[in-house]
């Protein structure tokens, strides 16, 4: 579920589109603890197939809502 505060969150309304859209696409993705597994191929398939977005500057945009972290050379989000 969405939390209602997602749609007037100050900091989230001040991204374009494709971030918002981006960040719930990980909010489908992720595990129950949060954690997605941050590969940037595998993201853009899963929620932009067939678009043309730049997933790595949408993981810029919104760095202040997930943290990026890597494991033994994995990247992830939480």
């Amino acid at each position: 579920m969405i939390d209602p505060s997602f749609w007037t969150d100050e900091e989230i309304v001040s991204w374009p589109f494709e971030a918002r859209l981006f960040f719930l696409g990980l909010l489908n993705f992720a595990d129950d603890e949060g954690r997605i597994i941050a590969n940037p191929l595998k993201m853009k398939l899963q929620i932009f197939p067939n678009d043309p977005v730049a997933v790595g500057n949408l993981k810029t945009i919104i760095s202040k809502k997930v943290l990026w972290y890597q494991v033994e050379g994995i990247e992830y989000g939480f």
